[in-house]
């Protein structure tokens, strides 16, 4: 090999050198990208199966009960999911809805939604089952709810579920991070949920009801 086969080689490799220099990086990020969108899409995903089973759990019920031997009266449709455009569940008193958090000044607020319903034996939204003791005024409750955190410019915000102690107070517990948006929408007998998250992704499922007679 002479001395102009040696440069040229040298060369070469310092081509095929440079361009990995700058492919790997590129090649490392579109790889973490990949695995925060699998990531996200199965916390989603998983979330969306948790509102889906509790809505199933109520739905629209028309309460019958029996007043005497003889004869039946039907109380007015109990409404079992109930959405509060731009509001926050609280915790001090069950069933209060909040208004908008001063620090969310300036930016749409996300929706709430109440489920209650009679206790089948079914679980809350974090496995926990759903006892006769957890009932607020004879009905079991779970809700969902934005709540955010950090000042206005980098507020976080966490998708929360609520349900019911042993004593019948209310409990959050954070089921999704990195929420942006939170729209709930009751049209006929479907609930349209909308979230958006923090990466500008955006997630829409709609969940048929289903109608509960209880004799």
């Amino acid at each position: 090999m002479n001395m102009v086969e040696l440069m040229l080689g040298i060369s070469l490799l310092t081509i095929v050198l440079s361009g990995l220099t700058h492919a790997v990086p590129i090649l490392q990020k579109n790889i973490y990208e990949g695995r925060t969108l699998r990531e996200e899409i199965a916390q989603v995903e998983q979330v969306l199966q948790i509102i889906t089973r509790s809505i199933h759990q109520s739905g629209f019920e028309n309460i019958i009960k029996s007043q005497s031997q003889s004869t039946r009266s039907q109380k007015v449709p109990l409404l079992g999911i109930q959405v509060f455009q731009q509001a926050t569940l609280t915790t001090d008193k069950v069933g209060k809805i909040s208004s908008p958090q001063s620090y969310l000044a300036g930016r749409r607020q996300t929706d709430a939604m109440l489920i209650q319903h009679e206790t089948y034996g079914h679980f809350d939204c974090v496995g926990r089952k759903i006892t006769d003791k957890r009932v607020h005024q004879g009905l079991s409750r779970i809700g969902f709810f934005v709540q955010f955190k950090g000042n206005k410019s980098n507020a976080v915000g966490t998708l929360m579920c609520q349900s019911l102690t042993n004593k019948g107070q209310a409990q959050n517990d954070a089921i999704l991070t990195g929420v942006e948006d939170f729209l709930i929408y009751l049209e006929d007998d479907v609930v349209i949920i909308e979230l958006t998250m923090q990466s500008t992704r955006q997630y829409q499922t709609s969940i048929a009801l289903q109608n509960q007679i209880s004799m």
